[in-house]
């Protein structure tokens, strides 16, 4: 068996380490001192943990230490640059040709070396699979293979495994994180002082997340004379339309940023977790560096979608927070369950793999989610802010990229939306909301059901905003397509109508309102029933207040409730003499 030499730290791709001061001095201190027991620099792929582990291979060096580096990513060469290792420290070859022939255990030889020196170094880089670091029927964390507690030296691990117990109670995991923007606009100027100021290398930054990854792929790529953007400003506007170029690399899949999270769903795949990948491609359909809240994360709603098991869905979950492709989210201050948060880079890179059935996922979670919500009840608002930011999300998806039923979701939740915007006070909001969806939602054709409700929301912008001309234009085309698809009898149709009777108070046309008004509660009556909330509210609008209170009434905008396909139906206020 060929016996791979043991490898020296390459610390001459070293360049000036920013933002891990603080790490590091743990890890010298830890050098200097050892506990007994082996550090796990952990995190996201890309995040620079073999960086942090060159940085303290070098300082060692410089301390007059032994230290050893070995690669971790495939278990024959890991076996034969440990056995290499045992033989440069003292090992009996015949002790190593035992182990060939399986009557000694590889790591029993290995360790008899290291026991006997004092203050060294050994570097396991990269060991995403832990099984790499397996012997036999041990694991990882096990303390009785390759790792194991002592006291002699200190053992670090680099790896995207993110679970304490994976590294038993002998490893400690010390999370690599991102940057901040500050420290990762100082990556950036390092590689290309000349691409622009300190404030439009933070501005690149934090599109970047602060990756080390894609700040060093970005700060090579602007460095290079011979690169088409040339500076932190272009190349930032560049990143919407030519990620995939931008952010690729023709060489090691760990050094391009849309590729390297791929190796960790093929690991997770390997695992018989492979339910973790197209649970990612859902989640990057969301709002990047936003929390993905519980509501978007119901177990049921996600394996009835990607059809799988609640169970399955919790593992992949589970899964993807061990390799850190998820993080938690902030702690809300309801009794609401702890969110996700997808780091943009990886949402970036996972967007480039969507389909259709994804994105229907996606949306169909949406409408489930914002369909649990009242958009009148101050105490959902909270949740419907959260919700904001990934409704915009799913906006931001080509069409193409829809279903029809996918298309559908998000334009009945963005109807919602723009249902409690305006309870909660925000007026004019809903204005560019419903532009948007409806230049998404042109696919299902201007009669769809979806359609005609996200042309009424928008025609209760402009009424609100005082728009009375735009607005009663509009309700008259709605009035009359829902006429002719849905019916007089239908909810939506009657929250037209109810409409259109409130602009005629705005426009002081109080007589033509009343009729209208007793037109719609006398539809309601036979349709919904007298004690239908709808038909109630407009028996209310229907008396008569004071001069006072209908000067007031004009003033504030209408009360509303809502039908069960989500629409607005408000009530009127209606002076009549």
């Amino acid at each position: 068996m060929h016996i791979a030499q043991t490898l020296r730290p390459p610390t001459g791709r070293l360049g000036e380490i920013h933002g891990r001061d603080e790490l590091l001095e743990l890890l010298n201190s830890r050098l200097c001192e050892p506990d007994g027991r082996f550090q796990v620099l952990a995190g996201l792929g890309g995040t620079g943990k073999t960086t942090v582990a060159l940085a303290l291979a070098d300082r060692a060096l410089q301390q007059g230490r032994k230290v050893w580096w070995v690669s971790a990513t495939e278990r024959r060469s890991l076996s034969g640059s440990l056995l290499g290792l045992a033989l440069t420290l003292g090992a009996p070859p015949a002790h190593v040709e035992e182990v060939r022939a399986g009557v000694r255990d590889a790591a029993d030889v290995l360790w008899e070396g290291l026991e006997g020196q004092q203050g060294w170094l050994l570097v396991f880089d990269n060991a995403d699979d832990a099984a790499v670091l397996a012997l036999g029927d041990t694991s990882a964390g096990d303390g009785s293979g390759w790792l194991r507690a002592t006291r002699a030296g200190l053992i670090v691990v680099t790896s995207r495994i993110m679970d304490q117990s994976v590294w038993g109670r002998h490893g400690v995991v010390e999370p690599v994180l991102c940057l901040d923007a500050a420290d990762g606009a100082r990556v950036l100027q390092d590689l290309a002082p000349h691409a622009g100021t300190p404030a439009e290398a933070q501005a690149l930054s934090r599109r970047l997340g602060s990756l080390p990854l894609g700040l060093h792929q970005a700060g090579v790529y602007l460095g290079s004379p011979f690169a088409s953007e040339r500076t932190f400003t272009v190349y930032l506007e560049a990143l919407n339309d030519r990620f995939p170029r931008l952010m690729s690399s023709e060489g090691d899949p760990r050094s391009g940023v849309t590729h390297t999270w791929e190796l960790s769903l093929d690991a997770l795949a390997a695992q018989g977790r492979g339910q973790a990948r197209p649970l990612l491609r859902v989640l990057s359909c969301y709002a990047p560096s936003a929390d993905i809240t519980s509501a978007l994360l119901d177990p049921q709603v996600l394996s009835d979608s990607l059809g799988t098991t609640e169970m399955s869905v919790r593992s992949g979950l589970e899964a993807l927070l061990s390799v850190g492709l998820l993080e938690l989210g902030a702690t809300p201050d309801t009794d609401e369950v702890t969110g996700v948060v997808v780091h943009p880079l990886v949402a970036a890179a996972s967007r480039q793999h969507l389909d259709i059935h994804v994105t229907t996922a996606a949306a169909r979670a949406l409408r489930v989610a914002t369909g649990r919500l009242r958009p009148d009840n101050p105490e959902d608002w909270p949740t419907w802010l959260r919700l904001l930011p990934h409704v915009l999300s799913l906006l931001s998806l080509p069409p193409a990229t829809l279903s029809d039923e996918g298309l559908s979701a998000t334009a009945w939740a963005v109807v919602s939306t723009c249902s409690a915007l305006r309870w909660s006070g925000a007026w004019s909001a809903p204005e560019g909301l419903t532009r948007q969806a409806l230049r998404q939602a042109e696919l299902l054709g201007p009669d769809h059901e979806a359609v005609l409700c996200l042309r009424y929301q928008q025609a209760l912008t402009a009424l609100y905003q005082g728009h009375h001309a735009d607005a009663e234009s509009q309700l008259s085309g709605i009035l009359t397509a829902q006429l002719d698809v849905l019916g007089p009898d239908h909810p939506a149709t009657l929250a037209t109508r109810h409409e259109a009777a409130h602009l005629l108070v705005e426009k002081g046309r109080l007589a033509e309102a009343e009729t209208a008004c007793r037109d719609v509660l006398r539809d309601q009556l036979r349709v919904l029933g007298p004690d239908h909330p709808e038909t109630l509210a407009t028996r209310h609008g229907c008396c008569a207040p004071s001069e006072s209170e209908a000067a007031t009434q004009r003033r504030r905008p209408a009360t509303a409730t809502f039908c069960e396909r989500g629409s607005g139906c408000l009530v009127l206020s209606i002076r009549t003499r």
